[in-house]
Order: structure tokens, then C-alpha cells, then sequence
């Protein structure tokens, strides 16, 4: 099922080394004794989607390199994590209003999004590509090229692709569809309903690969945008203060040796 965009709605992340990355569970890091009043004997609830290779489900369940770096910092903090399938929007919504689920990964800071959640420090960097369908040769120079040619563009609701990107989408609403995952731009690309979608760079390759889109997808050269990723906690339901510590713990990990492995795999 997909919308076409109204103006106004919100926006919203391979190799044999890389699927090694996601399986992998990390030893050797800790950022001190386990505390169980640092989660106030919680079981934080992280929000997830299919958005391969950050957030995967297969037979085994929940994995990603998301989900293996934020399990591996709460597990050097002594807190309990809880995984709950949820598409996006409404996720935003739950964390906007205090309800059940109190982080999400692959997150970008944005105003709106300051206004319920707090931030972690940046954990890795998001290039938002352009897929359209076709050949290299065909692909658009610029996003707003791609509007100009009058050309209609999936987009992920609740997702954010940069200010660049938002505006354009703002300026066009007519040329934007709507879904609820990438992979289903992917496809509408692939099929021809849409002509292209935006989105991060191993997202929309992943997505490409399992729709098996090889040759009559293309992502272009131009790069939308840049931004760090953040993990984001619900005000209502995560303090500050765990944040603080959240940080601390991250900088530990980031700081290790586990921390050059998963990224080395990560990027074979």
C-alpha cells in the first residue's frame, strides 16, 4: 500500500563480512561493573523495522549491526533490551506520547524530533543516494534534476533525508508517493509505478539485492545528502541522566578493538 505525500507529513539506513558483523557476538568490552540501577531494573524496549543491514529478522530472530552495537553497550551497563517490531511512524508517534517503546536506531537529529527525544552521540554516518530505474547513463545529476524532469519519487513516511531533500519533497508533493518500507519503493522502481526513491546508501543497495533488481535499477553518483546517526530515547520514558551514561558507554565501546572489527567487517 502506498499515499501520495501530503505537505506537512514528517520524513525519516554486502558482503560475507558484513553478514558475519551482524552475527557476531561481541567479547572483551566493558564499561564498568554492572549496575542495575543505572535501567532502574527496566527492560528498555527498542522499536525495530526491516531496514537491512541495520535491522534484520530472520529464522533467529532481531539482528544488525544497530541492534549489535546498542545490545553490546547496554549489555556493559547491566540493562535488559526488548525488541518490538514497529513500523516507523508509529514508533515516532509511541515515543512522542510515553509509550512502550523507548529508543530507536538510525536515527537523525532533527527540531521536531528534540522536542520528545534525546540523543545519543553520533554512531556511524548516513549517505542518502538516489535509486532510479534504468541505466547509469539515464540517472539524473541532482535530486532536483530528477524533479524538474517531473519524475515522481518514493518516499518512507516518518523517514528524514536532510534539508536538501525535504525541501525539494515539500516543493513537489505532487511527484511524491508514499510507503511504509524501502524495500517497497525498491520494487515500485523495479516494476516501474515509480521512477525513483531515496534513501541510505546500504539500505537501498541491500534492498536492490534482495529484490533482485540488478539491471534495471541504478543508484546515481549524486549523493542527496550526509548526516550523522544518533540512537534516540523517549523523553517521557528515559532520562537524561541514562543518556549521559549511554554515551559514556558508547565512547567506551567505540574506543575498542571489538568496535575496528565490526566496522572493518562491516565495510568488506
Amino acid at each position: 500500500m502506498f499515499y501520495r505525500y501530503r505537505p506537512g507529513c514528517p520524513k525519516r539506513r554486502l558482503g560475507a563480512g558484513l553478514l558475519l558483523a551482524l552475527g557476531v557476538v561481541l567479547g572483551g568490552f566493558a564499561a564498568g561493573p554492572a549496575r542495575a540501577d543505572v535501567c532502574d531494573e527496566r527492560t528498555l524496549t527498542l522499536g525495530v523495522e526491516p531496514y537491512a543491514p541495520f535491522q534484520v529478522r530472520d529464522a533467529r530472530g532481531w539482528s544488525g549491526l544497530d541492534i549489535t552495537i546498542l545490545r553490546t553497550v547496554l549489555d556493559a551497563m547491566g540493562c535488559a533490551l526488548e525488541i518490538e517490531p514497529v513500523p516507523w511512524k508509529r514508533h515516532l508517534i509511541s515515543m512522542m506520547h510515553g509509550g512502550h517503546v523507548d529508543i530507536a536506531a538510525s536515527a537523525h537529529r532533527t527540531p521536531e524530533r528534540r522536542a520528545f527525544a534525546h540523543f545519543s552521540d553520533p554512531y556511524r554516518s548516513s549517505k542518502t543516494v538516489l535509486l532510479v530505474g534504468g541505466t547509469p547513463e539515464s540517472a539524473p545529476a541532482t535530486l532536483r534534476d530528477f524533479f524538474d524532469a517531473g519524475k515522481v519519487l518514493g518516499v518512507v513516511l516518518g523517514y528524514e533525508y536532510g534539508r536538501t531533500a525535504a525541501a525539494l519533497i515539500e516543493a513537489h508533493p505532487e511527484q511524491i508517493i508514499m510507503t511504509a518500507y524501502p524495500e517497497t519503493n525498491v520494487r515500485l522502481v523495479q516494476w516501474g509505478r515509480i521512477d525513483g526513491t531515496i534513501g541510505d546508501l546500504f539500505v537501498i543497495a541491500e534492498a536492490s539485492r534482495a529484490a533482485r533488481a540488478a539491471g534495471r535499477v541504478t543508484i546515481a553518483e549524486t549523493v542527496v545528502d550526509r548526516q550523522p546517526v544518533h540512537f534516540m530515547f523517549a523523553k517521557q520514558t528515559v532520562p537524561v541522566e541514562f543518556v549521559a551514561r549511554f554515551n559514556a558507554a558508547l565512547e567506551a565501546f567505540k574506543a575498542s578493538d571489538e568496535w575496528d572489527k565490526l566496522f572493518r567487517s562491516y565495510l568488506d
